[in-house]
């Protein structure tokens, strides 16, 4: 049989520890420990005259614990928190995860709120797990976490071919070949035509016929 000096235990279904005391000069002491919820508080209380004061000072400061403070988990290791578009592959998205846990007890009046500092794109190569950002944790405007954001799956490098192909692909790039060709035909057209026109007028004019000899006395 296991005797227990902490009451507490077996009368409230929450409290789980800790530590009885007495001494002359502390009077009777307890550390108390309770878990509601996933959080654990635990409460130090000495100087009491007695034990029932003891465990009533050890209910009031867990119970005020529980009632002005809560525990929040804004983020869990390898969950996605965004997607971000990649350069020159638009149908590719790079898939970003947190790199850890954060669980934080804060004031149940905080307000909690994420920060994400991310690029607006993403270029390869990048490998995978990359650190590609930041995630801040801000809980009634003061910073409680700070983790590194990191690429799921790697990223690959566009080869120039493909560049080169999906330029040319372009509707944009074809009307500017069109009208470069359409151009150059033009101009090469008016060079032949001012070549004949020269030609001609040469033709035309004829050139000097050499004198005639002096007919014979």
């Amino acid at each position: 049989m296991i005797l227990n000096r902490n009451t507490l235990v077996g009368r409230v279904p929450w409290i789980n520890g800790v530590k009885t005391g007495h001494t002359r000069d502390a009077g009777y002491v307890l550390v108390g420990s309770g878990t509601r919820d996933g959080m654990t508080l635990i409460s130090a209380v000495l100087g009491t005259p007695d034990e029932g004061a003891r465990n009533a000072d050890t209910l009031a400061l867990l119970e005020y614990g529980f009632a002005s403070f809560r525990l929040v988990k804004p983020v869990s290791a390898g969950e996605i928190v965004a997607r971000l578009p990649v350069k020159d592959q638009p149908n590719v998205h790079a898939v970003v995860i947190a790199a850890r846990t954060v669980e934080q007890v804060v004031a149940r009046t905080a307000k909690v709120t994420i920060h994400l500092q991310l690029p607006r794109k993403l270029a390869g190569p990048r490998k995978q797990g990359s650190v590609v950002g930041t995630m801040t944790i801000v809980a009634a405007g003061r910073a409680i976490a700070r983790v590194p954001l990191l690429l799921k799956r790697s990223l690959a490098a566009v080869s120039p071919l493909t560049l080169a192909a999906r330029f040319l692909g372009r509707p944009s790039t074809l009307v500017v070949i069109v009208v470069l060709l359409l151009g150059g035909g033009a101009i090469a057209t008016r060079r032949r035509l001012r070549m004949r026109g020269r030609n001609g007028a040469g033709a035309a004019g004829g050139s000097p016929s050499p004198a005639e000899p002096p007919e014979p006395a």
